[in-house]
């Protein structure tokens, strides 16, 4: 076996868009061409990131989902149709497939690649509407492809109970976190001017929960009139709240500033004193990493997720019940008043970041290539 790879990798986000599987995949890529590896990159459309050996095979489109949210399905470009039928002749030792249950060029690079196959799983659901999600991808259960999968990664424990609870996935199946770039997201002093700054940075869609902590901070503003929160991110419910910041005259206090390009990403963090992270049935939470990289305390939301990233945070009670607006105000309310509660959970999240580093997940991800391939 060739101690170096060549690899081609596929992923069906929309990679006009940010998002965590497009940026797991650009950092994947690039870490592993820096172990020796070769890695061609195929996905639908233009892309946001710097992206090497990239290849549009398709295109992305948006369609909205049951839950009132937004998911996407990719369709093979007819003009590009022969870079696909290609791959069959090309001699990859393997071919990694993110999110290999969204239609339908996935399904064709099981169906065409003749080549050992690995998969990621990125997404979960909760356990009220994951029926709703098994139902959308019934034609996968059906099709024979998936069982010439090898081995199967997923990003987190509650990802692979989401997959395996309706899903008969065959091969080695292992958890491996998504990873972190240490050197760009980092911990910065910051000035004592005694202004508490709260950054959100998420798309804004119903499953990130912008709508409870700007319903928090409508009430923090109440006690505490030296704090702000930064709302980074599109999404389509953003002139929505937008427009309830105006109406509520909360403009003072909170501000919206929009998509960020990545290397912008880390500034924000650096200047935040508290990382709010409202969010509903994660997958994993790269953006906890980076805040815990740039030593930002954390407030959010529980879920399963979660408590595998944060499950020996020095202050668990910051971490409240799901979809509750009160719970997370008293959470901020305690962490904005105590500067030596944020002072312990930033020495803690210094240290605990360390085993995220892209270079030590990439060596996991490699080592498990090397284990399927046998």
């Amino acid at each position: 076996m060739p101690k170096h790879l060549r690899i081609a990798m596929f992923f069906a986000s929309d990679p006009a868009t940010a998002g965590g599987v497009q940026e797991h995949v650009y950092f994947l890529s690039r870490e592993l061409r820096k172990l020796g590896h070769q890695v061609d990159i195929f996905g639908p459309g233009k892309t946001l990131l710097p992206f090497r050996n990239y290849q549009s095979i398709g295109n992305s489109i948006t369609i909205p989902l049951l839950s009132g949210n937004q998911g996407n399905i990719t369709l093979i470009d007819e003009k590009k149709q022969s870079i696909l039928e290609e791959l069959s002749t090309k001699k990859y030792d393997l071919i990694h497939i993110h999110e290999p249950y969204i239609p339908f060029i996935n399904w064709e690079v099981m169906k065409i690649v003749d080549a050992p196959k690995v998969t990621t799983y990125h997404a979960t659901w909760d356990r009220v509407s994951g029926i709703n999600i098994l139902n959308s991808f019934i034609p996968l259960l059906k099709d024979e492809s998936i069982k010439e999968v090898k081995g199967s990664i997923f990003v987190s424990s509650r990802t692979r109970e989401c997959w395996q609870e309706g899903f008969a996935i065959k091969g080695t199946k292992k958890v491996i976190a998504n990873g972190i770039d240490l050197k760009k997201f980092r911990y910065r002093v910051k000035s004592g001017n005694g202004q508490v700054n709260l950054l959100f940075l998420a798309r804004i869609v119903p499953k990130k929960g912008l709508r409870f902590l700007i319903k928090a901070v409508e009430k923090l503003v109440n006690k505490h009139k030296n704090i702000s929160l930064s709302v980074v991110g599109e999404g389509w419910e953003k002139k929505k709240w937008m427009s309830y910041v105006r109406r509520h005259r909360l403009g003072k206090y909170i501000k919206f500033y929009g998509y960020v390009d990545d290397s912008v990403k880390p500034d924000f963090f650096q200047k935040a004193d508290i990382f709010c992270a409202p969010y509903i049935n994660e997958g994993f939470g790269i953006t906890l990493l980076e805040a815990m990289a740039c030593g930002v305390p954390i407030v959010g939301f529980k879920n399963d997720a979660f408590d595998e990233v944060l499950k020996n945070y020095p202050y668990r009670k910051l971490i409240v019940e799901e979809k509750n607006s009160h719970s997370l105000y008293r959470a901020l309310d305690e962490i904005i008043i105590s500067k030596t509660m944020r002072q312990e959970i930033r020495q803690w999240e210094l240290e605990e970041v360390k085993k995220y580093g892209w270079e030590k997940i990439a060596k996991k991800i490699t080592q498990f290539y090397f284990k399927i391939l046998g």
